[in-house]
């Protein structure tokens, strides 16, 4: 389990995370916790962001599983490839 954390996290944030983490203590092989990297608030949420991406389409690679399957930006593509005025 990889917990992302946010330095700058709300209380109640910080309470919730806490409680999940130790219900994963006892259930999970590995508990880590990341926090966000940056010098903005809005940076290191995207730190969090970037690296929850990459741990997916990495694990989604090791399972060997397509990771680029997104079913509504299929939908968009589909729609966009029918000629305008067509269903």
């Amino acid at each position: 389990v990889i917990l992302l954390r946010n330095p700058d996290e709300d209380s109640e944030v910080t309470r919730r995370v806490d409680a999940a983490r130790e219900v994963a203590f006892g259930r999970a092989a590995l508990v880590e916790e990341v926090a966000g990297r940056g010098s903005s608030r809005l940076a290191r949420l995207l730190s969090l962001v970037l690296l929850g991406d990459f741990t997916s389409v990495y694990l989604a690679l090791l399972r060997g599983v397509d990771p680029t399957p997104v079913p509504p930006i299929e939908e968009v593509k589909r729609r966009l490839a029918t000629p305008q005025g067509g269903a």
